[in-house]
C-alpha cells in the first residue's frame, strides 16, 4: 500500500457501528510514521473492550491477555490472508517503566500491539494527538467513555507502577500507570502494527 505519514486509511474490518448484528465494517487506521518499505498504523478508534490481563496477577506484554487477543482474537478475524500477508511481524523491545522504576520483558515477535510509552511520546508527542473514541460495539462490551467529549482510556503495553498494573492513555491524553480497577475492566484495545509499504 502507498501511503504517508498523517493519511488515513482502511484496511481489514470488524464489527464497529452495530453491536447487535456482528457485521465486520472496514477500520480505519492513521499512518503514525513511514521507514523505506514499511509504516506504522494505529487504528483510529478504540476497537474492543478488552482487559490488559484477565487474572489479576503479575504478568507483563509477553504474557498478558491483551497481546493474545491482538494476536490471536483480532489478528485471525479482522484480517483476510491477503491481508495478514502484508502485516509485518515486528520485534518489540518492552523496557520498563521510568516513572516508577517496575521491570519490563524480554523482546516479543508481534504482528499486532499496543504502543509502548516510548513509541507514543515519539509519535504521538501532545495529549490531544492521542484521543480516540471507543466503538460502539466496545462500548456495548462496556468499555467507559468520557460523557462529554466520547474519548475512552486504551491500553499502552508498557508496565505500570507495580507488577499487576499496566500504562494507559486516559480519556484526557495523559498517560496514567496508577491503578490496576480490577473491579470495572472498562479500558480498551488500540491496536497498532507495522506493513508493507510500497
Amino acid at each position: 500500500m502507498k501511503v504517508k505519514t498523517g493519511d488515513t486509511i482502511q484496511f481489514g474490518s470488524y464489527p464497529q457501528t452495530n453491536p447487535y448484528n456482528n457485521v465486520a465494517e472496514p477500520i480505519q487506521w492513521k499512518v503514525l510514521a513511514v521507514e523505506g518499505d514499511k509504516a506504522l498504523l494505529l487504528s483510529q478508534d478504540c476497537i474492543e473492550n478488552v482487559r490488559y490481563n484477565d487474572e489479576l496477577v503479575p504478568s507483563t506484554w509477553a504474557t498478558c491477555t491483551l497481546r493474545k487477543w491482538c494476536n490471536e482474537t483480532f489478528l485471525e478475524q479482522a484480517f483476510t490472508p491477503e491481508e495478514r500477508a502484508q502485516i509485518l511481524k515486528t520485534t518489540l523491545t518492552n523496557p520498563g517503566n521510568q516513572q516508577f522504576g517496575t521491570n519490563g520483558c524480554e523482546d516479543t515477535e508481534d504482528c499486532v500491539f499496543a504502543l509502548s510509552i516510548e513509541e507514543l511520546e515519539r509519535y504521538l508527542p501532545e495529549k490531544s494527538q492521542r484521543l480516540a473514541p471507543a466503538t460502539e460495539v466496545a462500548k456495548n462490551h462496556n468499555a467507559y467513555v468520557y460523557p462529554d467529549t466520547g474519548n475512552a482510556i486504551w491500553w499502552l503495553r508498557s508496565p505500570g507502577c507495580n507488577a499487576i498494573n499496566a500504562s494507559r492513555v486516559t480519556v484526557g491524553g495523559s498517560v496514567c500507570g496508577l491503578i490496576y480497577d480490577d473491579a470495572r475492566p472498562h479500558r480498551t484495545a488500540r491496536p497498532a502494527m507495522w506493513v508493507k509499504a510500497d
